[in-house]
């Protein structure tokens, strides 16, 4: 029979606040003398616990201590074993043990049945509490309860543990946009949020998971009518020809304006990507600026120069709106005030009072994920886009307040080959309105161009935001002269009722 080592009543007793013990005795008998030997040890312990246990009743003490008299653990040739917890060894196997916790259970000391463990021969007498294993039966029903609320189960063998997740357990998007929860809980207060990190609202989840399912079939190039054409570039053209073949490409169907502009978009976008391709990079580094300029900056710069209303500067370019916030704040001498943000992409509309409409950020090289980066990318884009949109607050504020929610800043969050496309709009008086609208991985190898299919869905996507955007402005502007007329409150109104502030 396998014996069982326990820890000292004192101990036992500090940890678990028992007001009672009992100790059970099992050992193995390698002789008739030996057994007796251990029985008149085990009544002298006995003896000595009732007396202990007397005495403390007389003196109205509920928690155990140890008597002087006690014997020392050494003088006992084998340890005695806790009363009122029970083995559940055999749980998962007949020689294991299986400690719980309120967030997991852990398989611990497993072996092959029948066979003597190298832990048998170890003397605990001297462990801590915590160094041992105390099965309880009533965690059994905790264990359910937290293996159906967390859908994970973690094993230890040894020195290494091992880790079970359900299929139906959630699971963190890689390389996405992401905050803390500290920062969540915060702001919270000022924004609704409706993206893979965050669904703090109804209407703005319901949002998020509409465009969810717009990707899923490519809205933005169904609407243009250009996927048909899209496979055909995307096909089995032979590497060498293929600058030929795109170039002299034509649709076999009519397109609109909008439709034929975005195809030469996409035909730039494949071309970039065609010349990334042709030579294998011998010096891989994390560098996180060849990595935008390579495989970024072409496409965007194909996406502003044909629109031809949008202007980017690249690369660590001031963002004024906050500055313009803070002239009343900080007394209208800025010296005291903190630097303006820099951005890798600006994207500015070519309008009178040129409106920061597209944040670009570079998070991280294609190689590895600097998460830091990553949520202060996340923090710096929520705070330029409110302060844009905070700005445009001042141009507009006789306009129609429903036509300025209809305006949006976008962003772009690049992390390693994922790209993000985010916009945020006016949501009510003290809060904006951030949703992920569509979320696409680049692909890097000649052989995985289909999947440039998802990219080019999310420019389509910022095509559109940007057609819209144009559009907007020149009703604010009809409606801030006076030249059209509106029904509701103005833009005005907002700030009338001291609207929160990002500073």
């Amino acid at each position: 029979m396998k014996k069982h080592q326990t820890a000292p009543l004192n101990d036992i007793n500090k940890l678990l606040n028992l007001s009672f013990y009992k100790h059970y005795v099992e050992r193995q008998s390698d002789s008739d003398a030996e057994g007796q030997v251990e029985s008149e040890n085990h009544e002298n312990i006995i003896e000595t616990h009732n007396n202990t246990r007397k005495n403390q009743e007389d003196n109205g003490s509920n928690v155990a201590s140890a008597s002087t008299s006690t014997p020392d653990h050494d003088s006992v040739s084998a340890p005695n074993e806790l009363a009122g917890f029970i083995k559940v060894s055999d749980t998962f196997n007949n020689n294991g043990s299986v400690n719980f916790s309120a967030s997991n259970i852990s398989v611990v000391d497993s072996s092959i049945p029948g066979k003597k463990r190298k832990s048998d021969d170890v003397d605990t007498s001297n462990w801590t509490n915590t160094e041992r294993d105390i099965p309880v039966t009533d965690t059994l029903p905790a264990f359910q309860n937290n293996l159906n609320d967390n859908c994970e189960l973690r094993a230890t063998e040894g020195k290494n543990q091992y880790c079970f997740a359900t299929p139906s357990s959630k699971t963190e998007s890689s390389h996405k946009p992401k905050l803390r929860k500290t920062h969540l809980d915060t702001l919270k207060k000022v924004f609704h949020f409706g993206t893979s990190f965050s669904s703090t609202n109804p209407l703005t989840k319901s949002e998020y998971q509409a465009c969810e399912n717009e990707q899923k079939s490519n809205k933005s190039l169904r609407s243009l009518n250009l996927v048909d054409c899209l496979v055909s570039l995307l096909g089995d053209e032979p590497f060498d020809t293929y600058n030929q073949m795109l170039w002299s490409f034509k649709p076999g169907h009519s397109l609109t304006p909008q439709s034929e502009a975005f195809l030469q978009i996409i035909k730039h976008s494949l071309c970039s990507f065609h010349l990334v391709c042709r030579t294998v990079s011998e010096f891989k580094q994390n560098h996180e600026r060849t990595h935008f300029v390579e495989n970024f900056i072409p496409s965007l710069m194909a996406l502003t120069k044909i629109i031809g209303f949008i202007e980017f500067k690249w690369c660590e370019t001031p963002f004024l709106s906050s500055s313009c916030l803070n002239l009343k704040y900080y007394d209208y001498d800025l010296r005291a005030a903190p630097f303006n943000k820099l951005i890798d992409a600006l994207g500015i509309m070519k309008t009178q009072n040129n409106m920061e409409l597209i944040i670009v950020e570079a998070s991280s090289g294609a190689i590895k994920e600097d998460t830091t980066h990553t949520i202060e990318d996340s923090l710096k884009i929520l705070e330029c886009s409110a302060s844009a949109l905070k700005k445009e607050v001042a141009h507009y504020k006789y306009a129609s307040l429903k036509t300025f929610k209809r305006l949006k800043v976008y962003s772009l969050q690049i992390i390693r080959t994922q790209v993000t496309l985010s916009e945020m709009s006016l949501y009510d008086k003290n809060h904006w309105k951030f949703i992920e609208k569509r979320s696409a991985k680049l692909p890097t190898n000649w052989n995985d161009r289909l999947c440039f299919v998802q990219y080019l869905e999310l420019l389509a996507t910022l095509f559109d935001g940007i057609l819209t955007a144009q559009q907007v402005q020149k009703q604010l502007v009809k409606e801030n002269l006076g030249l059209v007329e509106f029904s509701g409150p103005s833009v005005e109104s907002i700030s009338q009722e001291a609207i929160i502030l990002l500073e």
